[in-house]
């Protein structure tokens, strides 16, 4: 089941600076893959999407892993500007985001019909940091890690 929508922000709340990198460096065509060792990443999202009026769609796939529902909110999502962040990505199949992958990168920009489309944002989270250059335990396709941007923590503390 999704959760979203308004979610109250304390005014004072400052987002953690990797999720600004990331965000500012992604379109509606590239994902963004987080890494929940460095920070749970949800409120931030919210106040960064806030920015250009978008709601954060938030999946738990460790709770469920309904691919179907997750692919309506990420096509719903990509026609009005919304933010869909998928968490706990590490138990799902590569199929699931074979899927996924195709509904993002086939994404044509549709001013007319579509007017904010360009604010789409597609977020990705796994529990663990993994070596992109491995072909081991990576939960993605090499479709969506040659075309995501991986961000992380300058510091490289994990918190």
């Amino acid at each position: 089941m999704a959760q979203g929508g308004v979610v109250e922000i304390p005014p004072d709340f400052v987002p953690l600076e990797h999720v600004q990198r990331g965000m500012k460096n992604a379109d509606c065509r590239t994902p963004v893959i987080l890494f929940g060792e460095d920070g749970d990443p949800y409120l931030s999202l919210c106040k960064i999407a806030r920015e250009t009026d978008s709601a954060v769609w938030y999946f738990d796939f460790a709770t469920t892993q309904d691919v179907e529902h997750t692919l309506g909110y990420i096509e719903i999502g990509s026609n009005n500007g919304d933010w869909v962040l998928i968490m706990n990505c590490g138990g799902v199949g590569q199929q699931a985001f074979r899927d996924i992958a195709l509904m993002v990168f086939c994404l044509k920009p549709e001013p007319k019909k579509y007017p904010r489309r360009e604010f789409f944002r597609l977020i990705f989270c796994v529990e663990k940091a993994f070596d992109i250059d491995q072909n081991v335990d990576i939960p993605f396709p090499p479709l969506i890690l040659k075309n995501s941007i991986a961000v992380r923590r300058a510091d490289g503390s994990g918190k």
